[in-house]
């Protein structure tokens, strides 16, 4: 009885409640209009029990002795996809991978980052290769460097588009955001981490 109004209580509540009955009443009598409907309807059989259809493939199989099978005829996980693809790449956006490069690079970039990725992670942890990746070449899933040796905080300043943390630039206006980050102390270090490059230093003091 939210939007009733101009009447007594009592007759907006008896007015709801019959409404409220009448509605529930309906959807239960659809519903069971419905169950039975579907109960009526005889069940689908899978096209692959059918001996039509089998005999159709094996004599395919027999006429194209060369042709890839189905699993055999799928993209390569790191295949990029088509221009215009509009869903995730992974490692293109957040990284530099995708920084001055045609669509097709940056996405090849990205797909390779992500399996070497993955596949150091597999091994690392269960020593295992997820079944997506044990199609591919061995010396392609091992030449991913470890995870913590990589910078977040580049030389080169950090990807336009970062909408993370940049530390001592608050209150910094007047630059570009590459010129900004590049200035930081925490990106231009030659160190492999912040944490190396502040040791090294006390350690020279």
């Amino acid at each position: 009885m939210t939007f009733r109004f101009g009447g007594t209580y009592k007759t907006d509540c008896d007015l709801s409640i019959d409404e409220y009955m009448t509605n529930r009443t309906t959807h239960d009598l659809r519903q069971g209009d419905l169950r039975r409907s579907v109960t009526m309807v005889p069940r689908l059989t899978a096209t692959s029990h059918d001996p039509q259809v089998r005999d159709q493939l094996d004599r395919y199989r027999d006429t194209h002795p060369t042709r890839p099978m189905l699993m055999e005829d799928r993209r390569p996980l790191t295949e990029p996809p088509l221009p215009g693809y509009n869903g995730y790449i992974p490692r293109v956006k957040p990284t530099e991978l995708g920084l001055g490069h045609r669509y097709h690079v940056a996405c090849d970039n990205g797909f390779n980052a992500f399996v070497q990725e993955t596949a150091r992670h597999s091994l690392n942890t269960t020593a295992v290769l997820p079944k997506a990746l044990e199609r591919l070449p061995r010396e392609q899933l091992q030449s991913a460097p470890a995870a913590f040796n990589r910078r977040l905080y580049q030389k080169d300043g950090m990807v336009p588009k970062y909408t993370g943390y940049i530390p001592h630039r608050r209150f910094v206006f007047g630059n570009t955001y590459e010129d900004t980050t590049r200035n930081l102390s925490i990106c231009s270090h030659d160190a492999q981490s912040y944490a190396d490059h502040v040791a090294q230093k006390y350690a020279v003091n």
